[in-house]
């Protein structure tokens, strides 16, 4: 036990708190928080506002503002209930309502929607400040608090300083329509390193630089064995198509598998592409490295 002011040096002390798996988990919760807060919500979200739902700017304020006004005033009664009920019964609910926003964002294609995402994240947001930081200061050794909170807070604002920066360098859009993913790549050319779409399962052969110095390809194409209905067993497949009462769930074919992907080579100074290779190996089709 530690007694007294008379701390370990900090390296042990660092030791000392990754050791506790209930401190790295509430640090890995708020570290994730921070990350799709910056990343996503300040950045792609209002992107998708106005790009894909085609909000003017003032209705995306709006429903920003409104989640953030009611994520303040979820604060003072999530910090009530974390004293009543305790700490794992506010993280893990915050978690779920968290993840729930995001799925709602995914969907939105109103206004409504858009600022009914923007509520549950805003919800999310406020009761999710107070218990984690409470859990880690829980979960700290004997006279170590003040070292766990910083170390906490910390972890925090690496998320808040590295969430736009992921989010900017590095666009993956999963969708099927190859005219949504070609928009994106426009709209995200000479701010991204590359965007590349996903989803279709088919490598497409478009890979290029395109004006402003972004890495583009429409589809990457799937990893896994091509002789099969995009991934699964082509047999059972085929019975799910032809309603033939046999078929099981999906189960993936296991034969040889190709990799598919994109090399970019990218500026050290500017972060825009410099070389973009494709590259499939293995399996059925023709090898490109």
């Amino acid at each position: 036990m530690i007694t007294g002011t008379k701390l370990p040096p900090l390296l042990t002390q660092l030791k000392m708190l990754w050791k506790n798996i209930g401190f790295v988990l509430v640090s890995g919760v708020a570290l994730s928080h921070a990350l799709t807060r910056t990343g996503g919500l300040f950045n792609i979200i209002p992107i998708i506002g106005s790009f894909r739902i085609q909000l003017p700017y003032d209705q995306i304020g709006i429903a920003l503002a409104i989640g953030s006004l009611l994520g303040l005033c979820a604060v003072y009664p999530a910090g009530m209930a974390v004293d009543r009920w305790g700490r794992k019964s506010v993280i893990v609910p915050f978690t779920i309502i968290t993840g729930a926003s995001f799925l709602l964002f995914a969907f939105a294609d109103t206004f409504l929607l858009f600022a009914a995402a923007n509520v549950v994240w805003g919800i999310a947001s406020g009761i999710g400040g107070s218990a984690p930081a409470a859990y880690a200061a829980d979960s700290a050794p004997p006279g170590m608090n003040a070292s766990a909170m910083s170390l906490f807070r910390m972890l925090g604002d690496i998320g808040y300083v590295v969430g736009p920066i992921l989010m900017g360098i590095i666009v993956d859009m999963h969708g099927e329509i190859t005219s949504e993913k070609m928009a994106m790549g426009h709209l995200f050319d000479g701010k991204a390193t590359m965007v590349v779409g996903t989803h279709t399962h088919v490598p497409t052969s478009d890979h290029r630089i395109m004006e402003n110095g972004t890495a583009y390809q429409t589809d990457l194409g799937m990893s896994g064995d091509y002789n099969s209905v995009i991934g699964m067993n082509k047999d059972n497949s085929l019975k799910k198509f032809l309603k033939d009462s046999s078929a099981e769930n999906h189960f993936p074919a296991l034969g040889e598998a190709t990799i598919s992907g994109l090399l970019v080579t990218a500026d050290d100074k500017t972060g825009l592409a410099k070389k973009v290779q494709p590259i499939i190996l293995g399996g059925s089709l023709q090898e490109r490295v």
